[in-house]
């Protein structure tokens, strides 16, 4: 019978599996519930007991010191979380950030002023959830590769799956709750998942006798990334924590590729943070109402989906030439894209749209949709497959590479996102003159990603690229 089968499968069902899934996908409502959020925080910032003292705020420039503080918070995160979930294990690690994850949101739904430091804590802690989910699935399937790529692919799927569950279900929150309630559901969603964890989560062998082993496991990681290898380095084993680290750090920061292809990385890293910016945006470029713009952004997150499954085709590709002809021109299709936003930003050419009746507000906000969604999925698979690709060149400090990476990434866009909120607060044609800047550096950093796409690759040695 029917009841029977599900009471086999819920009797076999893999426990600490499902936990580390769960988690994941409640780590991401968390920390996605703020996106849709910012339209709305930029217009009511101040908390009850502080309207009394309130003064006008500038919604953009408001918007870039959240989104630049926020991003060096993730950037911090990145450059120290690894190694503190290397420390202490994935479970203990994931289980504390999650708490620090729901009081951070706490923060945010009653500050009145440090709303940037409140997410920037946020991301900070959300920074270690894919390490810490992907060690405990490695000591769980270390010795099955099948099982253990098939579980990294869960997880991005995970991740995907509460970005859009934030996304849907936040604005339909928002037409019911003040955004600082909304927040509320953030906090319950972080410390759902450090419950699972620690409850339903155990740790494996590999991790729990790590300083009684005579060999280290590194695991080649990223932020959704789509694979994972767990490679042997070389005993370490009176190497103290302090100096592994720093011989790690040293190796990859000494080579030049790093902040080469780093410098690219952060220009894909741009659109992959757009979406923080994407929903003011939209209420500045259309009046819609505040709580439908932040939906919108979830353009982005189906944008790279469709960007990892179209750009698979580039496995069926032979020669170094035909596939930096396919990167190539899906970084033409984003420049586009950006310029395209440029001109949905501009109030001129929009306002002659409008007085022959070729673009509405709504037509408007469906135009930016559809360009942020086809530029997010021109970059999307380069963001997330080229990173791990080239961390082969690293050897045992592959993890590392990939951490540095994303750090990268993060560290500069929090200038250049203060910088684009400079430029929006002080030109009347601000947001069409930062899509161009978007644009510019999408041109720039796909011109790197295609030349040295043989060597990110691996398609040939790095030495005899020009």
């Amino acid at each position: 019978s029917v009841q029977t089968r599900v009471r086999q499968k819920v009797a076999t069902m893999d426990v600490g599996f499902a936990g580390i899934i769960a988690t994941y996908a409640c780590t991401q409502i968390a920390i996605t519930l703020p996106v849709i959020l910012i339209p709305m925080i930029a217009a009511d910032p101040f908390a009850p007991d502080a309207l009394a003292f309130s003064t006008p705020v500038n919604s953009a420039v408001f918007v870039g010191q959240i989104v630049s503080i926020s991003s060096l918070g993730a950037g911090i995160g990145k450059v120290v979380n690894g190694f503190v979930c290397k420390a202490i294990g994935g479970r203990v690690a994931g289980s504390v950030y999650m708490v620090g994850l729901a009081l951070f949101s706490l923060l945010l739904s009653t500050t009145s002023s440090i709303h940037g430091y409140a997410i920037a804590g946020m991301e900070f802690c959300a920074s270690i959830m894919w390490t810490a989910s992907s060690v405990l699935m490695a000591n769980k399937y270390e010795h099955d590769p099948p099982r253990f790529t098939a579980a990294i692919t869960a997880l991005s799927l995970a991740s995907t799956s509460g970005t859009l569950i934030a996304k849907t279900f936040g604005g339909v929150l928002l037409t019911m709750f003040h955004w600082r309630q909304v927040c509320l559901f953030a906090t319950c969603a972080a410390l759902v998942g450090s419950a699972i964890l620690f409850l339903l989560v155990r740790e494996g062998p590999i991790e729990s006798n790590i300083k009684n082993e005579t060999r280290k496991m590194q695991l080649k990681l990223g932020p959704g990334s789509k694979t994972g290898t767990l490679v042997p380095s070389k005993d370490v084993k009176s190497e103290s924590f302090i100096e592994g680290m720093t011989s790690s750090i040293s190796a990859v920061l000494a080579n030049p590729m790093y902040w080469l292809l780093g410098f690219a990385h952060f220009c894909l890293f741009i659109v992959r943070s757009s979406d923080k910016v994407l929903g003011t945006f939209i209420f500045d470029a259309t009046n819609l109402p505040r709580n439908l713009c932040g939906p919108l952004t979830t353009s982005v997150t189906l944008g790279f989906i469709g960007g990892l499954v179209s750009g698979k085709k580039i496995q069926q590709l032979e020669s170094a030439e035909e596939k930096q002809q396919f990167v190539a021109k899906r970084f033409v299709f984003a420049v586009i894209s950006a310029i395209g936003l440029a001109v949905c930003a501009n109030a001129n050419i929009i306002g002659l749209a409008g007085e022959y009746g070729l673009m509405g507000q709504y037509g408007l906000a469906g135009s930016i949709t559809i360009l942020s969604g086809l530029l997010a999925a021109s970059v999307g698979f380069q963001f997330y497959q080229f990173p791990p690709k080239f961390s082969t060149t690293f050897g045992p400090n592959k993890a590392v590479y990939i951490s540095l990476t994303d750090a990268l990434g993060f560290l500069l866009l929090s200038p250049f996102w203060s910088s684009m909120s400079s430029i929006v607060a002080s030109n009347g044609n601000g947001w069409t003159i930062s899509w161009l800047i978007v644009a510019s550096f999408l041109a720039l950093g796909g011109a790197i990603t295609v030349n040295w796409l043989p060597t990110i690759l691996r398609l040939e040695p790095e030495g005899k690229r020009r």
